[in-house]
């Protein structure tokens, strides 16, 4: 008969040391069993805390002999960030949480972690699936944990080796978090071309929160793409009698809003969002506050009114929007002004050939200097966009389009 361990979990807290019983394990057993490899998953994603985590991720490993792959700890790290709530940037400074990220790391250079070996084992869908939720979970904690940025460089590096691997929500995961955890020059564009590759690939099969949120992924990034953006705006649009009312007052607010940060216009799709939003404006549990500034500064941001007869800004018909400095045209494909001294605007094609824009007609019009004129149009949306004007004052949230001129990800950053 084999001998029986008793393992025990001692924990230091506030009040006191904790003992808590794990459980009976057979000496010298090892669960190497797929069964049991599985067993143990699910075992953490149960779990109520960190110290929990790392207690059973060590008895296996050290009692059981388990050799930890990144499924184990990619469920680890999903516990984590669902308990988000409870966790405490102390946590980051504990042991546990040193011992978390050092398995986590060891654990993907196990063979059971790696994409050639997931390819083979497992259905094509859910291929590497651990590494995105890993990635997913560091991006939800990195508020309170800030030391999980140090784990993205070995992230991105294991993602980008199975980018064309991944299915649709291993990429929408990953370039939320590439977004979410951007910082200037952090090295990790090519990973996401790769995965805005593998995304088009796959639009066809994504729904509508996974396009959101890798729009969002790459506004965060500043990463322009008309090519990207028109696919996404396509998919969103094939999705428009299926959408439920979450899906309208989360997905398509958001996608609107990085749009209109990625300097892309889809008039098909911003009509789309203008036709569906009517009936959710009132209801700040299907379109909350921060739905409804995006949404706003969107359409503001994309179809902006003419402020002075003196200046170029507005929509111009047939040609598109200019605000500011950017020409956005009814393609969606984004031109650099240059404005001059004596009030003249400069367009410079791609081919070098130069143009230059003046006012005329008490700035009704534009005469270029090829002789093509350019008549200003009525602003689209007009209506609605003096409705979600009507309902951001209604809710006091003014104040958030004024004062944040930099763009909506300062009013959230969580998103």
């Amino acid at each position: 008969m084999a001998e029986s361990c008793l393992l025990v979990s001692v924990q230091q807290g506030r009040g006191g040391v904790r003992w808590s019983l794990f459980e009976w394990l057979p000496q010298g057993k090892r669960l190497s069993s797929w069964a049991d490899q599985a067993r143990l998953t699910n075992d953490l994603k149960r779990v109520s805390c960190l110290s929990e985590v790392v207690t059973k991720l060590w008895a296996a490993q050290h009692v059981d002999g388990v050799d930890l792959n990144i499924a184990h700890m990619s469920a680890a790290w999903v516990s984590m960030a669902r308990q988000k709530a409870q966790l405490t940037e102390e946590d980051q400074n504990s042991e546990d949480f040193d011992s978390l990220v050092e398995m986590t790391q060891s654990a993907l250079t196990n063979p059971d972690s790696s994409w050639k070996h997931s390819v083979k084992r497992h259905h094509p869908r859910k291929i590497g699936q651990p590494v995105a939720l890993v990635l997913w979970s560091v991006a939800t904690l990195h508020g309170v944990w800030p030391k999980t940025r140090d784990m993205m460089p070995c992230l991105a590096y294991h993602m980008q080796s199975g980018a064309q691997s991944a299915h649709a929500q291993n990429v929408a995961n990953a370039l939320w978090a590439f977004g979410i955890m951007h910082t200037v020059d952090d090295g990790y564009g090519s990973v996401v071309t790769d995965l805005m590759r593998r995304a088009l690939s796959l639009s066809a099969e994504m729904n509508s929160q996974q396009v959101s949120n890798m729009c969002w992924g790459l506004a965060r990034r500043k990463r322009e793409s008309h090519k990207f953006c028109s696919a996404m705006a396509g998919r969103l649009l094939s999705l428009s009698a299926v959408l439920s009312k979450k899906a309208i007052g989360f997905d398509l607010t958001q996608a609107a809003c990085a749009f209109a940060v990625l300097n892309f216009r889809s008039d098909t799709f911003m009509e789309m969002v203008a036709g569906k939003l009517p009936e959710l404006l009132d209801s700040r549990h299907v379109l909350p506050d921060w739905d409804l500034c995006a949404v706003h500064w969107a359409f503001d941001q994309l179809y902006p009114a003419q402020c002075h007869v003196s200046t170029f800004d507005g929509v111009w018909k047939g040609q598109g929007t200019i605000e500011g400095r950017r020409l956005i045209g009814d393609g969606g494909q984004v031109h650099l002004l240059q404005g001059n001294t004596d009030g003249t605007i400069s367009w410079t094609l791609s081919t070098g050939e130069s143009f230059t824009g003046k006012l005329v007609d008490n700035g009704t019009k534009i005469e270029w200097s090829d002789g093509d004129v350019w008549v200003r149009g009525d602003r689209p949306f007009a209506v609605f966009q003096e409705k979600l004007h009507q309902h951001v004052s209604q809710r006091s949230l003014a104040h958030r389009l004024t004062t944040v001129p930099v763009g909506p990800e300062c009013w959230y950053f969580g998103r």
